[in-house]
């Protein structure tokens, strides 16, 4: 089967063919790579945005060709060239499925069009990661309105304040609900995301897969530092994830955990220079500085795969306090390495781990109950041991790499018999 894959990012097989180092982000989507390579009856055609050439940057490797297509920072504006590349290659390549990974992007919606001009519109599917439309409306959730149109000379320059990310957000949502209105099938993985879409098309078949983790959490030993109260914090930078409300859960935590530490992964640390930071590091800093803690968080920077493990076999537990979420991998990789997670109970989060058994769940707005929750997991270790080994368990399940290869393949299947090339 010829599949074309439609990405937010180059596959590490791509960046090792031009021969440069891969992401450290979406590395879930080395997993389905892997996943699907691994059958060795099918092609890819695979797409990825690139700021590096002006031009399509062509690679290809056993089992795949890709083609990179300019898109400069900020707004999306080479729509023309991208959609004109997408129609040219669907063309000449013929494939049985179109999939598109993820609707935030604007070129998800071009993609959709090129795959429509072509007679491919039936036989495209688009998988959700997150759903910027809902995200836009809870970006800052409970957020002090007045930082929102702070700006730092860089962020000024770059039109890139919160403000501004949040209408970007909000762009990009109208674009998704487009996307998502117009094709017939959607790839999923939680109740969250299917009820999202069918809000917008109810008309569309629904195909239930989950996501496979990067390899290196797979071949892991699990691991954890019961002792080190340490806790792991994913992508400190995005407002999404909240961090604050971990900030402000702190203070209690400190009382009766007097050592308690935050490693927090990301790009983040707290880039707080006024000619070149950031507006909500800013805010984040100050709100450690009136809590008294900014001397508990270390920041540890984008980090590969096998350096997750190493900080996470380090740490106590997982903490998540986004504001909302579908499923965060960062989750399900703590839970594959054996450590007992705390997260809101936002989105599709309660699909993946089952509250009191799995993980504790907590309400977003409930900052003492988010203390109280990491207070239990640091003090009470026949607690923390039930969690991390049921929540193991059910990484196992929810991230089995075989249930989700054979889960896409059968979408495939079923997603090609809708028409064939004329």
């Amino acid at each position: 089967m010829r599949i074309a894959w439609l990405c937010n990012a180059p596959v590490r097989a791509i960046s090792e063919a031009l021969g440069r180092s891969g992401s450290v982000n979406s590395g879930w989507l080395d997993g389905a790579f892997a996943d699907v390579m691994s059958v060795g009856e099918h092609e890819l055609i695979i797409f990825y945005p690139q700021k590096a050439e002006s031009r399509v940057e062509r690679s290809s490797g056993t089992g795949f060709e890709a083609h990179g297509f300019f898109c400069s920072k900020g707004d999306f504006r080479e729509r023309d060239a991208a959609k004109g590349l997408f129609t040219e290659v669907l063309t000449s390549t013929k494939p049985d499925v179109v999939h598109i990974f993820g609707s935030e992007n604007e070129f998800g919606e071009l993609m959709a069009q090129a795959a429509g001009d072509c007679g491919l519109l039936d036989r495209t599917v688009v998988s959700i990661q997150g759903l910027v439309s809902v995200i836009s409306r809870q970006f800052m959730a409970g957020f002090p309105d007045t930082w929102l149109k702070r700006r730092t000379l860089s962020e000024l320059k770059n039109r890139c304040s919160l403000y501004e990310q949040r209408e970007s957000y909000q762009r990009r949502g109208q674009s998704e609900e487009r996307l998502i209105a117009s094709v017939h099938h959607i790839i999923g993985r939680t109740r969250w995301d299917e009820g999202c879409c069918r809000l917008v098309n109810p008309d569309i078949e629904y195909h239930h897969v989950g996501e496979s983790l990067r390899p290196e959490f797979y071949d892991a030993t699990p691991a954890r530092d019961a002792s080190s109260h340490r806790l792991y914090f994913s992508q400190g930078s995005k407002p999404i994830k909240a961090m604050y409300r971990l900030v402000e859960a702190l203070p209690a935590i400190a009382r009766r955990v007097p050592d308690v530490r935050v490693v927090v992964a990301g790009s983040s640390g707290l880039r707080t220079d006024p000619m070149r930071g950031s507006s909500y590091d800013r805010y984040l800093a100050r709100r450690m500085d009136e809590l008294c803690v900014r001397d508990r968080f270390d920041f540890v920077g984008s980090l590969g795969p096998d350096e997750v493990v190493a900080q996470m076999a380090l740490c106590s537990a997982f903490v998540s306090t986004s504001s909302i979420e579908n499923s965060p991998n960062s989750m399900g990789e703590a839970m594959m390495m054996g450590l007992p997670c705390v997260a809101t109970f936002v989105g599709g989060v309660p699909d993946i781990a089952e509250h009191g058994k799995e993980a504790l769940l907590v309400p977003f707005n409930e900052t003492e109950l988010i203390s109280d929750a990491l207070i239990r997991v640091l003090t009470d270790d026949s607690l923390a041991h039930a969690l991390a080994d049921a929540g193991r368990k059910r990484a196992n399940i929810n991230h089995s790499r075989t249930v989700n290869r054979d889960a896409l393949l059968g979408a495939y299947a079923r997603i090609a018999a809708h028409g064939v090339w004329n």
